[in-house]
């Protein structure tokens, strides 16, 4: 299905959308209280059925200062646990602020010397989306500098947040090309540095729908980047032309009204088409 909507629609604005986020809030609540009922009854039964029936009887301040009284994490779609995993446990308050942003439509280049823990943090933001954003797993895609940084990059999270991080994408520059194109090793088992170079410019072009009317390119577009809205590139300072190339063609700088400035390295950018 493709929805286009008319430039000459009116948008919606942050009021139109507040009934549906306090809809939100109050599922995201409701998580938290399911938390504290099954707690309670691993310990007392009789002590969770009462906080059933006080949910059901009491209004929501007085609910809350009987069962969650120092909770200060209601409004978090993740326990506490993975909070501490995911953002306290990084020492560094700015590495913190990185993660936890929740900034909409906005890139982010970390400057960092070597050492300092950008992998790290790229891996914890990835988590971040997953366990406190509640992102499709299916919507991100993290670009390593090598293979051993993607696998590193793989194992990492599996450590950090198990099975929620199947579905993520993990890739080289050139495995991603690899993919766009539709070439597979097997058929090409001997590809020299110019030809991973070409397969980069090829990626490049089809992403850009070159050749193609706009309504074709878009479709085009669309179904090579398969939903992904979230895009994170580790060692962004090692790309070259022609990655950098196809990380713009992928974060659509280059379409109408797109992102004007480059992607980021340990960060992420969100193309201008999902938002």
């Amino acid at each position: 299905m493709t929805i286009r909507v008319e430039k000459t629609r009116r948008r919606f604005g942050r009021t139109d959308f507040a009934p549906l986020e306090l809809h939100y809030q109050e599922q995201v609540l409701q998580i938290h209280v399911m938390e504290e009922f099954v707690s309670r009854g691993l310990d007392a039964i009789a002590a969770a059925l009462q906080l059933a029936m006080d949910y059901f009887a009491l209004d929501r301040a007085t609910f809350l200062r009987r069962w969650l009284p120092d909770r200060t994490d209601l409004a978090r779609q993740t326990t506490p646990e993975s909070w501490r995993a995911i953002v306290e446990s990084l020492n560094n308050p700015t590495q913190r602020r990185i993660v936890a942003d929740d900034r909409e439509q906005t890139n982010v280049l970390v400057l960092a010397g070597p050492g300092s823990g950008k992998t790290r943090m790229l891996v914890h933001r990835i988590a971040y989306l997953l366990r406190v954003r509640r992102e499709d797993p299916r919507s991100i895609l993290a670009l390593a500098y090598n293979r051993d940084a993607a696998v590193e990059i793989r194992r990492r999270l599996d450590e950090l947040v198990g099975a929620d991080s199947r579905g993520v994408t993990v890739l080289t520059c050139h495995g991603m090309a690899l993919r766009q194109t539709g070439t597979h090793l097997a058929n090409r088992p001997a590809l020299a540095d110019d030809d991973f170079g070409e397969l980069l410019r090829e990626a490049t072009a089809l992403l850009r729908g070159e050749g193609l009317p706009p309504d074709e390119a878009e479709e085009q577009r669309e179904r090579l980047l398969a939903g992904f809205r979230w895009i994170l590139v580790d060692e962004y300072q090692d790309v070259d032309e022609e990655q950098y190339q196809l990380i713009s063609a992928l974060a659509g700088r280059t379409l109408t009204g797109a992102i004007s400035t480059r992607c980021a390295a340990c960060a992420n950018v969100r193309p201008s088409r999902y938002r």
